[in-house]
């Protein structure tokens, strides 16, 4: 046994969450400790932006339940593993590979990934009501008179 694992305690160390036995400690220097690189920071001010954007549609937080207040932390969630995903396929350029031999496309974990993201952000938004409407459709009449003025004699 080397002199370094002499040194160790048992269980995990304190920075180690997989056999720690508590997670305070980690949590305490995530909290105090280093900031998030800079791709991360500008995903989480983005995801923060917009979700402010939701929070203003529905009225203000005054005006919303919590549940409404979840579902926008909900979908705050997904659009950051969104904004991710598409920073890693960016970062990367191999979003989709071609197998040349048989013409396949092959698309890369992350595209596969990112459909669940993307469904999860539009439940949250039909949750909230916010889901995509049609407009109103006039009749033929009311758009020819619109358009063309009134029918003459």
């Amino acid at each position: 046994m080397s002199e370094t694992n002499a040194r160790r305690k048992p269980g995990g160390q304190p920075g180690n969450l997989n056999r720690a036995k508590s997670a305070l400690p980690a949590l305490k220097r995530l909290e105090v400790g280093k900031p998030l690189p800079a791709y991360l920071e500008r995903v989480a001010a983005l995801a923060d932006l917009e979700a402010g954007e939701l929070i203003s549609d529905k009225g203000g937080e005054a005006y919303m339940s919590g549940a409404e207040k979840l579902m926008v932390a909900n979908w705050k969630s997904a659009r950051m593993a969104e904004l991710l995903i598409w920073h890693y396929l960016l970062r990367t350029e191999a979003a989709v590979q071609v197998n040349k031999q048989n013409n396949v496309w092959d698309l890369q974990p992350g595209i596969a990934r990112l459909s669940v993201f993307l469904a999860e952000q539009r439940r949250c938004l039909v949750t909230l009501g916010m889901e995509r409407r049609s407009r109103p459709a006039e009749d033929l009449q009311t758009y020819l008179a619109r358009e063309y003025g009134p029918e003459e004699d």
